[in-house]
């Protein structure tokens, strides 16, 4: 038998010699797959992609509609002219990302092999559209020189760029020990 990463072969010991991996225990010639918890995948697939999915429609589509100015859209977008192409491409971006997650949630609850990058990689692109977004409108407010007091929320930003990153890194993880599940 051979270590299922660097294929060199195996001892009768937990973790391989060479590289270090993690060796999965072979019983009678088989290997021997421990059952993993799969409680955040059943959220992940159940709640959390479908929630996704509704939050960036909702989001693309008032952005494309000025909905999120509260009636103020022809206001804003005669002050800073800009910002209307620029919620013009965060609102197709957020609806492709909706439409993206169901696509993941589909590939995650039929154990697609790709599955798990493909979800890792929603939630890499959902935190950098949206960071981009926020920059970017900050930075056409900023710029403006209009007369009003405008402070962004940057603890906001900042805290939820974190907690996207330290979610990506835990999912990263949690998938990379359940790999074995998606084979197909």
């Amino acid at each position: 038998m051979y270590c299922n990463k660097c294929q060199c072969e195996r001892e009768d010991s937990q973790f391989c010699a060479v590289c270090g991996e993690e060796l999965i225990p072979v019983v009678d010639g088989i290997l021997e797959r421990p059952e993993m918890p799969l409680k955040w995948y059943k959220f992940v697939i159940y709640v959390q992609l479908f929630a996704m999915a509704v939050v960036n429609l909702r989001n693309g589509i008032y952005c494309l509609t000025g909905g999120h100015y509260q009636g103020m859209a022809d206001t804003v977008y005669e002050m800073l002219p800009t910002m209307l192409p620029l919620d013009t491409a965060y609102g197709v971006s957020a609806i492709a990302l909706a439409v993206f997650a169901l696509v993941v949630r589909s590939q995650l609850a039929n154990w697609k092999a790709a599955a798990p990058k493909l979800y890792l990689l929603l939630l890499s692109l959902n935190l950098v559209v949206s960071l981009l977004y926020n920059v970017a409108a900050v930075a056409v407010v900023v710029n403006a020189g209009l007369p009003f007091d405008y402070n962004p929320n940057y603890g906001t930003l900042i805290s939820g760029t974190v907690t996207s990153v330290v979610m990506i890194a835990c999912n990263a993880v949690y998938f990379k020990k359940r790999a074995y599940l998606f084979e197909y």
